[in-house]
Order: C-alpha cells, then structure tokens, then sequence
C-alpha cells in the first residue's frame, strides 16, 4: 500500500518511468529490511557464515526454480513483448497489454499459494500432504479457471467497459480467450511446479526443468508458426498457450514421481 501511494505521488509529481522502477526498487529493499529485522527478532537470528558446500547444493536446487521462473514470465510476457513489434495498430496493443496484465494477475494467484504450500511439503508429513495437495488442489485450479472463463464470456464485456472505457470492450473476446488457453494450463503448473521444488532428488528437479524450457521453446516455435499463417493477436496468445499446455503435459506425467520425491 505504502507502495502504490508513494507511486501515485510520484507520478502526480510528473516522474518518469525511471522514477517509478526508482520508487518499485525501494520499497522492495524496504520490505527486505524489515523483513530481516522481524525475523532476527521473532523467530531467529541469521548467522552469516559462508558454508560453500551448502551453498553450492542451494545453487544447484534453485536451477529449477531459475529455469520455471523464466519460463513462466517467457510465457507471460513474451506475447507482448512480440505484440509490440508485430502489431500496427495502437489500440489493438493497448487492449492486448490490458488483457495481458489481468492474466498475469490471475496466474499470480496459484503461484502464491504453492510459494505457501512449500512450507507445509517441506515438513515431517509432507509425502501425504503433497498428495493432497496435487490430488486436490491442481483439479481444483483447473475447475476454477473453466467457471472463470465461462463467467468472463457473460460478463467481461460490461466489465470492462464500466472500468476501463468503451474503447476496451472489444478486449473481453481476448480475455476469455487467454483465460482458456493460458491461465487454464499455467495455473496448475504453478502448482505442481512447487511440489517439485519441495523435492530434494536431483533426477526430479532436473525434469522440472527440462518440463520448463520444453513449454517455453515450444511456446516460442508455435507463436512464430501462428503469426505467419495468421497475423493476428490472437495467435499470438494462442502460441504461447500451446508451450503452456505442453510444459502441463510433461508434469502431468511424471506428477506420480513428484509425489513420492516429497520428503
């Protein structure tokens, strides 16, 4: 909040962009600190010593974790990142990165809760835990985001005009449309994704991975093919979704081995 209001301020003031990353870097140091200081004082105090063969095992763990992040914002961010060197037409992009910036929100969700899950997979319990916690929540996501879809083909046409302007209304075909085919696969890989982080077998973290730059790659390849049949922004949504799907597909199938890798 503090945040946002400092952003508000700045841009009231007449800053640039620079200001504004200036204004989003500071606070998260801010954040830091005090996130620092309450964990000294509340749970326990860190211990700077320099362990390398742990810290050489962390390094090696967070690979994963590097490569899943990457893919995800490559999946996220790239179709707008290319809609703004293919598209002509300013509106178009102006509706396309509105569009994009809700989906990003909505796949924000499920990752905020496996980032939360990780505390309880990691733990003593964690083999039946991360069985419930794929066999429930991961179809739970997949429900969640159809009724979503479904709900957005209704109503986001009003929605968006009430919000936004008459100007994007015709941005609510879009958004059903990346609701279905980009939320609907990248929420539950968000998901399956962390049970994967709260592995410690090598063999598993690798195949995540892998599963990651698979999606991305593929996400890539689809969006170019797309755009040359039919140079559109909706192939450019669609490209991107088909890595989604993919990357789903390779977790899907080793989920069982994810499971029992759960401490």
């Amino acid at each position: 909040l503090g945040e946002l209001i400092a952003a508000l301020v700045v841009l009231y003031l007449g800053a640039s962009v620079a200001g504004l990353l200036a204004v989003h870097a500071v606070g998260w140091w801010v954040q830091a600190l005090f996130s620092s200081l309450w964990v000294s004082r509340e749970i326990v105090r860190p211990a700077w010593h320099w362990q390398q063969l742990k810290a050489i095992s962390l390094l090696k763990q967070s690979v994963t974790v590097m490569v899943c992040g990457l893919s995800l914002a490559g999946l996220l961010q790239g179709p707008l990142m290319l809609g703004r060197h293919l598209l002509e037409e300013g509106e178009t992009l102006g509706q396309f990165a509105l569009v994009m910036q809700m989906l990003q929100v909505l796949v924000a969700l499920p990752n905020s809760i496996g980032i939360v899950a990780l505390t309880f997979l990691a733990g003593s319990s964690a083999r039946a835990t991360g069985k419930l916690y794929i066999n429930r929540m991961v179809p739970l996501s997949i429900v969640a985001v159809i009724i979503l879809a479904l709900a957005s083909a209704l109503l986001s046409y009003p929605v968006l005009v009430l919000v936004f302007g008459a100007e994007y209304g015709s941005a609510a075909p879009l958004l059903t449309l990346g609701l279905l085919v980009l939320v609907l696969p990248l929420a539950p890989v968000t998901l399956l994704s962390h049970a994967v982080f709260a592995s410690t077998e090598p063999d598993m973290l690798r195949k995540a991975a892998l599963a990651a730059l698979a999606g991305l790659a593929a996400g890539i390849l689809a969006t170019c093919t797309l755009w040359l049949q039919h140079p559109a922004v909706e192939s450019l949504l669609v490209g991107a979704g088909s890595g989604a799907f993919l990357w789903l597909f390779l977790l899907i199938l080793i989920h069982r081995r994810v499971s029992r890798a759960i401490p």
